[in-house]
């Protein structure tokens, strides 16, 4: 009787905007609890926010032998361009060349100019998946 009160959260069928809010951030959770994996508080993960003033920010900062990889987390069943906006922007900022969306589509690379966004299903958000596609 308890889980009445508790919204019904689903990827595919929760439409509303407050609803989505919570479903991303329990998303998220999730991603960084995935990223932890051995490590505990040992692995360095951050986020980044361009400034105060500025609403761009990428949600995880992930260093792979010690070159940041931003990985930036959506509540979406399909990629769209805006997503990848927050990760060029902090690719610009750090002169990285690579960085990692994460969504509920496909595995799918972005070539973009000099820069690449792959496009990495949340099931294989973790550490060894962003190891994964750093070393290819």
């Amino acid at each position: 009787l308890r889980e009445t009160v508790l919204p019904s959260l689903s990827l595919i069928d929760t439409g509303g905007a407050a609803l989505r809010t919570s479903l991303g951030g329990l998303i998220e959770n999730s991603i960084y609890l995935n990223l932890l994996e051995g490590k505990g508080f040992l692995r360095d993960i951050s986020g980044w926010k361009k400034s105060s003033r500025a609403p761009v920010e990428v949600d995880f900062i992930v260093k792979v032998d010690g070159h940041p990889i931003p990985l930036e987390i959506k509540a979406a069943k399909k990629v769209n361009e805006k997503f990848m906006s927050p990760i060029l922007e902090y690719l610009r900022y750090s002169g990285g060349k690579l960085g990692i969306l994460g969504t509920a589509a496909p595995y799918q690379v972005f070539p973009l100019g000099d820069k690449t966004i792959v496009n990495l299903p949340l099931y294989y958000c973790s550490s060894s998946g962003i190891c994964m596609v750093a070393a290819s």
